[in-house]
């Protein structure tokens, strides 16, 4: 997670910018697979999403924008939900989802 504190504005109601990467590790390599972060995108400030784990390079470009994400927590609790959702087979602890 990267937080800077920046000044409040409309795009920045914490005062905040952030990222949040999901990393899952296969055969000992961590591989990013999400990335969560408020910076400004394609002329946009908004809080938009990443995903990176996605195999065509097209769809790994496209971005989500979530425009009810506005702090670093917020936005943790996102990424951690993608990845209990899209990788619990890896997380330690986790039934197998497979």
């Amino acid at each position: 997670m990267r937080v800077e504190q920046v000044k409040k504005s409309a795009t920045r109601p914490a005062g905040l910018n952030f990222a949040v990467i999901g990393q899952i590790k296969l055969a000992g390599v961590r591989k990013d697979v999400i990335r969560l972060d408020n910076s400004t995108h394609q002329g946009r400030g908004e809080t938009h999403i990443h995903f990176l784990d996605r195999e065509k390079p097209k769809a790994r470009n496209r971005v989500e924008y979530v425009a009810d994400i506005c702090d670093p927590w917020q936005a943790a609790d996102h990424v951690e939900a993608y990845l209990r959702r899209h990788y619990a087979w890896l997380i330690e602890g986790e039934e197998n989802a497979r």
